[in-house]
């Protein structure tokens, strides 16, 4: 991707809140167009602190019946459901859309680490926040954010950033996602 729309299709992933006695949570994908049209809202369920966010996100995707128009995957950080570790490669790879992973602060490498450690296959968790690679920040029209990506580059992430954004710091995909999850 080299240029981007005002129109861009996006769509943003979020979690719903939860408790630690949970076995399931809800993911909630908004699909948008720019930064001021919601053209859909889809969700699946998630194992708390399970391996089944990859699967869940991709396949959300996938069934929907906008797949072949969203141009980006935002994601809400690379951890839902606790720390059920999203597979940003598998997602980029599998569906053929750029990833964008976003944190407004960034994320402490290390306390997710020391947590993990302390789980069921530590080491597999730990992998996947490797793999997501390393955590970068960029400057958009309000301040600074923190994000981990596949298939796209630094100055094409800003221009996506910057169309989805109408206001602060978190893209519309996301900001929006992310009111639905917390009431549902």
């Amino acid at each position: 991707m080299k240029s981007v729309k005002k129109e861009i299709r996006t769509i943003g992933i979020d979690d719903s809140p939860f408790e630690f006695s949970d076995k399931k949570t809800k993911i909630v994908g908004c699909v948008f167009r720019g930064s001021d049209r919601i053209v859909d809202v889809i969700s699946s369920d998630i194992t708390v602190d399970g391996f089944d966010s990859t699967v869940k996100i991709y396949n959300l995707i996938k069934e929907s019946r906008h797949m072949e128009q969203i141009r980006v995957v935002m994601l809400d950080g690379i951890t839902f459901g606790g720390l059920n570790i999203v597979d940003i490669d598998k997602i980029h790879n599998k569906l053929e859309k750029p990833v964008i992973a976003i944190n407004r602060k960034k994320p402490s490498i290390k306390k997710i680490y020391r947590a993990v450690k302390k789980t069921d296959e530590g080491r597999k968790r730990k992998e996947l926040i490797r793999k997501a690679g390393k955590v970068n920040k960029i400057g958009i029209k309000e301040g600074d954010i923190y994000y981990q990506s596949r298939g796209l580059k630094k100055e094409v992430i800003k221009n996506i950033l910057e169309a989805t954004t109408y206001s602060g710091l978190i893209p519309e995909p996301l900001r929006v996602a992310h009111l639905i999850a917390k009431n549902i």
